[in-house]
């Protein structure tokens, strides 16, 4: 308390500044969580792609990966990064109004304290997300996680010889059409399962290189979750010193008026008001 006390317009400017520092981690998560969003969004057209033709073998990849999980990516990658801001942002514009009607003067402290209040649980909010950021970047390479992923990268290998298969049969199928003297019809339809099959190993490849990315870029955000813990924080000690000085924890001190002069405080009666000092018995105790 002896530390904030009577410091309102210091601790409104940490508060702002706390409110910037957020802003700044959310654009850093927001420049992380991008590269991230892009190997996923990837890696989800990618698998649209190859299974586009049910009898193909890319459809067949496709549907040795977990559905569930693909059906969830599929509606939340696409905002991810967007999602990423919200936290910080949501958390700035409370201190900012906080940390403002602080800077302004005794009548805006009451409104402050408010404001002040809804930013402890927003910024509660904020702590927990960037606490789950952090854990995650943390696992992206352990075994808790890379034992999951490998459900994604085993298709790579398991799958490719079965790709290369099928061209080299697409292959040979149009080559022995063509020594045959097949007819325009026939060497058209093999031509066609023959770059249907080509253009799926390259998309399959290229899904493999998307999915052996995603690991990498979620170790990124281990600078971007720490720096938004160290600035929530930051924030949370900011707003809190600005709620001390305002009085969120004590009550108002009560001001005497001026020009009223309070009466003297009456003596306690007792056996000693009834003495009087000149009296000789007095002092003869006192000399005993």
């Amino acid at each position: 308390m002896g530390v904030c006390k009577g410091r309102p317009k210091c601790w409104s400017f940490l508060t702002l500044m706390a409110a910037c520092m957020l802003c700044a981690a959310a654009v850093y998560l927001f420049i992380s969580v991008n590269d991230l969003v892009r190997s996923l969004d990837c890696v989800l057209g990618l698998m649209v792609s190859l299974s586009a033709f049910s009898t193909s073998m890319g459809a067949s990849v496709v549907s040795q990966l977990p559905t569930n999980f693909l059906d969830t990516a599929r509606q939340v990658v696409p905002y991810l990064d967007f999602v990423a801001l919200v936290p910080a942002l949501v958390s700035m514009l409370f201190l900012l109004a906080a940390g403002g009607l602080g800077c302004i003067g005794t009548k805006r402290f009451c409104l402050a304290k408010c404001f002040v209040l809804l930013s402890n649980f927003v910024l509660l909010l904020t702590l927990g997300f960037y606490v789950v950021i952090s854990i995650v970047a943390l696992l992206a390479d352990r075994p808790v996680f890379t034992n999951q992923w490998s459900q994604f990268t085993d298709v790579c290998s398991d799958s490719l010889p079965d790709m290369n298969l099928a061209i080299v049969q697409a292959q040979n199928a149009v080559n022995q059409l063509s020594a045959a003297g097949a007819t325009p019809g026939q060497m058209s339809e093999a031509q066609s399962t023959l770059t249907q099959a080509q253009s799926q190993l390259t998309d399959f490849q290229r899904m493999c290189t998307c999915l052996q990315e995603v690991p990498p870029r979620l170790l990124l955000l281990r600078g971007a979750g720490l720096a938004g813990l160290l600035t929530t924080i930051f924030a949370f000690i900011a707003v809190n010193g600005l709620c001390c000085a305002t009085g969120c924890c004590r009550g108002v001190a009560r001001i005497q008026p001026s020009g009223f002069e309070m009466e003297p405080a009456a003596k306690a009666p007792g056996p000693a008001a009834d003495v009087d000092p000149d009296d000789e018995d007095y002092d003869s105790e006192e000399e005993r």
